[in-house]
């Protein structure tokens, strides 16, 4: 984006015509004004830079406090306030809340009254015996509130049974203006003068996210702790001892509580095949420029015999009997890009701090799912800079991968003129190995079960080798389409349903071939933000893991093959079929 065009939408922004104007665009206006200040940092500081910096700084204030409008959330409602104030008070000052169910007081029991304070005598008419009230006592200045356990619901005991206390320590958490952190609060006065300090010093477009300021803790008593390392009796007395018990009938049958497994198993591998395979990279600018190879066996002209007569012949004037020259042009310039490769999930605060298995087990199987896709997206590019072509079938599976790939390397040797010592790579899915496996167990042959059935990974790659092409089995697959007039089958496998049939090797492989170190991998780096939270997320109790990839591929040789190869693992082999049905061109068989 020019200059002109950001100014444009400053001037729209700040007058009536801010509608006009998409978040896009100024978004996009933000991005253009980065890369224009990035091209000031390698030159030397001037009064025409800096000036121009200062302009840029200001143009950039204006689009983030746009954006931060636009973003900024809708105000809450003043019944919204009250509720949330509420609940802050009664959090800290350990009073009740109705919003917190599991902390419901008991409604027929009487207030406890403090240490030296006397209360209005009751209607002697209907006066009842009533226990004398322990005296409470009340917490300094300064130090943690307390809250006794006979306040909560469930938690009547015997009379002369001593109560445990939560005690409830409010503190300052992070850097807030006029405090140091830890420091701890004693009133609601002091946590609302704490909470307005740090919105001051955050009344900036850029200061966008969660920002603590207060911590509250409950410290339960032992006997309240239900320990995850504790056996199964020891927490068990635990809760007989806080509530009356109860007779138990047994029906028939176990009467014990079935045993509870927590933890959770990840299917699936983050392995990145297709990314370890490439020549690698960091790319600091996001991207590459580069120039292709000159491909010097497709010259016309340059190269010729001269004899003693072409030498006797030579005319100036006379172009027929000069040498030829192959004019030179300058190459154009190729450009690859970074492109990102994002993963965001998003929990209940709940579900994170209660059910971590089930958080830790999401995160693992996420990371898989972000695997192949992120190698899915390498596959495509590579696919769409190669040309495609198809392959042939002949017998079986086996035979007709390698009569193919004999067929392909020779091609490629000859054409750029490369020996045997040069190697090239192909990609193929993982499942050509079974459906090679597949056509060796079928064929009919004199060798062992070993030999014929126990066919390792390694063999197979072997075959590979001694035509020095190196195999790298990519574990994802793409989607079915069409290139250069080729339609290629899916490579991916649906769920097989129930009660159907085992599920047969798609109808062709799809697979790419090219000197190896050709394709490049760009690395930009892994962005891992952690943890997201906004008001957004606040007001419904979640938050996100966010991460994202940078990377890119880019080819910097001269050709890249997507074949498609239509293979069928049947066992056939020329000494199984009529070799007619290969060649029509061969002599007929006597009779």
């Amino acid at each position: 984006m020019d200059p002109k065009r950001i100014a444009e939408i400053i001037t729209a922004l700040a007058g009536d015509d801010a509608a006009t104007v998409s978040t896009e665009d100024i978004t996009a206006a933000l991005a253009a004004i980065r890369e224009q200040a990035a091209t000031f940092a390698t030159q030397d500081p001037t009064a025409e830079s800096v000036a121009a910096l200062s302009s840029l700084r200001d143009q950039r204030v204006a689009l983030s406090e746009a954006l931060a409008e636009r973003n900024k959330p809708a105000d809450p409602t003043p019944e919204e306030l009250a509720e949330r104030q509420t609940a802050m008070l009664a959090e800290i000052d350990g009073k009740h809340d109705p919003g917190r169910d599991h902390l419901q007081p008991d409604p027929e029991a009487a207030p406890v009254p403090e240490a030296g304070t006397e209360t209005e005598p009751a209607d002697e008419s209907n006066k009842k015996p009533a226990k004398k009230p322990a005296a409470a006592k009340k917490p300094a200045a300064g130090s943690s509130s307390t809250r006794q356990l006979g306040e909560l619901g469930g938690d009547d005991k015997p009379e002369g049974e001593s109560a445990g206390t939560i005690a409830t320590r409010v503190a300052v958490e992070g850097n807030v203006p006029g405090h140091s952190t830890g420091q701890e609060l004693s009133t609601a006065q002091q946590v609302a003068n704490a909470i307005v300090n740090k919105a001051r010093a955050l009344n900036t477009p850029s200061a966008a996210g969660r920002h603590d300021v207060i911590r509250v803790e409950f410290n339960y008593p032992e006997e309240r702790i239900l320990r995850a390392d504790a056996n199964e009796s020891a927490n068990t007395a635990k809760i007989r001892g806080a509530n009356s018990p109860q007779a138990l009938t047994a029906a028939g049958g176990l009467c014990l509580p079935l045993a509870v497994r927590y933890e959770i198993e990840t299917i699936g591998v983050t392995d990145r095949p297709v990314k370890s395979s490439l020549t690698g990279f960091q790319v600091e600018r996001g991207g590459l420029q580069y120039r292709g190879p000159f491909d010097a066996l497709a010259m016309t002209s340059g190269l010729g015999v001269w004899t003693q007569a072409d030498d006797q012949a030579a005319d100036p004037e006379d172009p027929e009997t000069q040498k030829t020259c192959f004019i030179v042009d300058c190459p154009g310039v190729l450009e690859a890009s970074i492109y990102s490769t994002y993963m965001c999930l998003e929990f209940a605060n709940m579900t994170a701090r209660f059910d971590t298995e089930w958080v830790e087990s999401t995160t693992e199987s996420a990371n898989v799912a972000h695997a192949r896709f992120a190698e899915n997206q390498l596959l495509s590019r590579m696919a769409a800079g190669s040309k495609a072509i198809t392959g042939d079938h002949y017998v079986g599976a086996v035979r007709d991968i390698l009569i193919n790939y004999d067929q392909l390397t020779a091609y490629y040797r000859n054409r750029h003129r490369l020996n045997m010592s040069v190697t090239l790579r192909t990609w193929m899915p993982q499942f050509v190995i079974f459906m090679m496996m597949s056509d060796l167990a079928m064929q009919m042959t004199n060798a062992s079960p070993a030999e014929l059935f126990a066919i390792s990974q390694a063999t197979l790659e072997s075959w590979f080798r001694t035509r020095n092409v190196v195999v790298t089995w990519h574990l994802d697959g793409l989607d079915g389409g069409t290139q250069n007039g080729i339609t290629f089958d899916s490579q991916n496998y649906a769920t097989v349903a129930a009660g159907g049939s085992v599920p047969p090797y798609p109808a062709s492989v799809d697979a790419i071939l090219a000197r190896e170190g050709d394709w490049l991998f760009l690395d930009g780096g892994i962005l891992d933000l952690g943890l997201v939270r906004d008001s957004r997320l606040n007001m419904i109790n979640r938050y996100q893991t966010f991460m994202e990839t940078f990377e890119g591929v880019a080819f910097t040789g001269k050709e890249s093959l997507r074949i498609r190869l239509p293979l069928k693992p049947s066992g056939a082999s020329v000494g199984t079929i009529d070799p007619h049905a290969i060649d029509p061109t061969l002599p007929a068989v006597a009779p």
